[in-house]
């Protein structure tokens, strides 16, 4: 189970969910601020040397990027991390985006509350328009489950923070 008491309901390999949009038209995300948080457990070995899609929506990608780290990219620019999921254990990963007070937008990565401050680009400059009608949880390879996603149109986060206890 995952904390909060709830089970994970895995999608065998191979098996994706796509939320859409219910005119097929309207962006799903907020472009000027928003987070996209879930419980995540992998139980690949590090060395899988494949990437992970987490969450897709337009131009936002939320992955774990091979054996290197996690990654948010929105509209071509991209926030990289350092950090790698833990192995075996369900893990509160939450991505954010802002308005930046040096302008463009302030992007963050958060893991079981904390953040992460191994990172490279933390301001990006997107293009409008990047926000899709469609939000996809990729089809997966086995070993790696998402479980309680929660989309939002504010940044719920700005520092460290209690992770969520109970379910979503």
């Amino acid at each position: 189970g995952v904390p909060g008491g709830t089970k994970a309901a895995a999608l065998p390999a191979g098996v994706g969910v796509k939320i859409s949009s219910p005119d097929a038209e309207r962006p799903l995300l907020n472009e000027s601020e928003g987070t996209v948080e879930m419980w995540v457990k992998d139980t690949r070995q590090y060395t899988d040397l494949r990437n992970r899609s987490l969450v897709r929506c337009g131009d936002l990608h939320l992955y774990r990027r091979i054996c290197v780290g996690t990654y948010l990219y929105i509209a071509g620019d991209g926030h990289q991390t350092g950090f790698v999921l833990p192995q075996g254990r369900w893990c509160h990963l939450a991505a954010t985006w802002r308005p930046s007070p040096k302008g463009g937008t302030e992007v963050a990565i958060y893991a079981d509350g904390v953040r992460i401050e191994t990172t490279y680009n933390r301001h990006i400059n997107p293009d409008g328009g990047w926000a899709g009608p469609e939000l996809i949880v990729p089809a997966s390879h086995a070993g790696l489950f998402v479980d309680e996603l929660r989309v939002s149109d504010i940044a719920r986060y700005d520092g460290n923070f209690e992770v969520p206890a109970a379910p979503f």
